[in-house]
């Protein structure tokens, strides 16, 4: 069985990659606390004069940088180039934010930009410069957008392209849950968010955001788009995951129904079909005839009549005398019969019906 798993897989590795910016937030966020909490009382005393120089507004600001260096010196026993190199590691935040970014916009599932007029990542730049104003890595954002990653609707479609046979669902569901095994997540957003990160003491990330601003490691914008950005990606994971297990069920229900449809088939097609009246059953195969322009006005009756022996196995005579007599129907005998026949010709997309009302 040949199956092409290509948006599966890739919104897989998307959501893998969410849930690894996530669980390493702390890790990249704690270098003050590292310091704090280090059993190097150098290191130690680094930190808290990180938080004396950051804090003393008799410094001027241009040269906080240099007193930090040399206080890294100090705390490393080494050179102040090498320091430097210490320092700016220590405070360059960039990478992490553009790997929220990136791993953000491929996950969300909210918004929907439409390519009209806009070629090449240029043209989405300009375009996300006016309605983007709050994003900081447009290039980021422009070639996420332009790679168009999968969405569940599009797992969905592709479901839907490899289950061709809609007896076949539940067989499909299965292979594609075992696909999906281990990766559909439920992130604790009260870890992430907003508020809590920003007031809440026991919240790990709070610590982190509030050590790295003591230390001057971290701006306010800087921490602001980190922490926005980190709600949003913990929010957007745990919508994508829910409506990839909603998906299933949905499938599953619909190959539930399928087969109740089915096996509600099967019993009406085993059930004996009763005697019916050989007037209706005359009456039925005249209109079904006249469809086809064969009536009593171009045909000879009796070839008629043989053909409506043949179908019913009725007799001949009987019918002939029937059809030579002029058919009518008695309504409390007849009606239900010709109900029927009527409702199987309105299934079957037939303009034909018996009107009970009328001489054949």
């Amino acid at each position: 069985m040949n199956i092409n798993f290509d948006k599966t897989d890739r919104l897989i590795q998307i959501i893998d990659e969410a849930v690894r910016v996530l669980d390493s937030a702390e890790y990249n966020l704690n270098r003050a606390s590292k310091l704090q909490n280090s059993p190097n009382k150098k290191l130690n005393k680094l930190h808290d004069d990180l938080v004396k120089i950051t804090s003393d507004p008799q410094i001027p600001e241009k040269d906080k940088k240099q007193k930090k260096i040399r206080a890294y010196s100090i705390a490393y026993e080494c050179d102040e180039t090498s320091a430097l190199l210490l320092f700016e590691h220590d405070c360059n935040f960039q990478d992490f934010a553009k790997w929220i970014c990136k791993t953000y916009w491929e996950i969300q599932p909210y918004i929907t930009f439409s390519s009209k007029g806009k070629n090449n990542i240029e043209d989405w730049i300009k375009y996300l410069e006016k309605y983007r104003k709050n994003e900081i890595y447009l290039d980021i954002m422009a070639n996420v957008i332009i790679n168009k990653e999968p969405s569940v609707k599009d797992i969905e479609c592709e479901f839907w392209a490899n289950c061709t046979d809609v007896f076949s669902i539940n067989n499909f569901c299965n292979i594609y849950r075992e696909r999906w095994r281990n990766h559909l997540y439920h992130i604790k957003e009260s870890d992430f968010e907003i508020d809590a990160m920003l007031f809440d003491g026991d919240n790990r990330l709070h610590k982190c955001f509030l050590e790295l601003l003591k230390c001057g490691f971290i701006s306010e914008e800087e921490k602001d788009y980190i922490l926005t950005h980190l709600y949003h990606l913990a929010d957007a994971t745990n919508y994508v995951c829910g409506s990839i297990v909603d998906l299933f069920k949905k499938l599953r229900a619909s190959s539930i129904e399928t087969a109740k449809e089915s096996e509600s088939a099967t019993e009406q097609a085993s059930q004996p079909i009763g005697t019916k009246s050989s007037k209706v059953q005359l009456a039925t195969i005249m209109e079904i005839l006249k469809a086809i322009n064969v009536d009593k006005s171009n045909t000879d009756l009796t070839k008629i009549i043989r053909i409506a022996a043949f179908i019913t196995g009725k007799s001949y005579k009987k019918l002939y005398k029937d059809a030579n007599n002029r058919i009518t129907f008695d309504k409390s005998f007849h009606k239900n019969e010709i109900d029927e026949i009527n409702k199987l010709f309105q299934d079957a997309n037939l303009d034909i019906s018996i009107d009970i009302n009328k001489e054949y």
